[in-house]
């Protein structure tokens, strides 16, 4: 995938790249944005509050603590090339657990918004309400998998072990 790049406001450019998948991730993130340069934040498009907005505006984001927000083009051109990735790969039980995890991850963060939302423009709670039960629905779609596939859940769970081992290896001998 050619980077994206959008031009800020303040005139900074912003370049989207797809992730490079690191042993440390424990969930599946898609997109890494840097600005002139210098990594910015990472995750996966969301939904959002939109700045200065009505209650219940949204616009779509990528990241959490520091997001950049999306044009609906923008989020659409980002989509479109996940889904031509995701017709390309044969399904993997790992790969199918990236994508359950991937949205139980969208739907908190759903649901973080919609709770933003409300605390900053005193929105209607019913989006929350059903933004939790979306991302408990998928909590629960992810246990039932790991439930099917321990194995695979035991592999993950040697590899983040392993690489917390490394990670704490190399605090406490540099």
């Amino acid at each position: 995938m050619n980077p994206l790049t959008k031009t800020l406001s303040d005139g900074r450019t912003a370049t989207i790249t797809r992730h490079t998948p690191q042993p440390h991730d424990t969930i599946a993130i898609s997109w890494d944005v840097s600005i002139d340069g210098t990594p910015y934040t990472s995750g996966n498009i969301h939904h959002r509050p939109k700045p200065d907005g009505k209650p219940g505006e949204v616009v779509k984001a990528i990241g959490t603590g520091k997001v950049l927000l999306l044009t609906d083009a923008e989020a659409a051109q980002l989509q479109a090339v996940l889904d031509v990735e995701r017709q390309a790969a044969a399904p993997t039980p790992r790969s199918q657990r990236a994508e359950l995890a991937a949205a139980v991850q969208a739907a908190y963060d759903q649901a973080s918004s919609a709770r933003a939302d409300v605390q900053d423009n005193e929105a209607p709670w019913g989006p929350v309400t059903a933004a939790e039960g979306a991302a408990t629905a998928a909590e629960e779609a992810l246990e039932a998998f790991d439930a099917e596939h321990p194995d695979l859940v035991a592999e993950l769970q040697a590899e983040e072990d392993k690489a917390t081992e490394r990670a704490l290896h190399r605090a406490f001998t540099d």
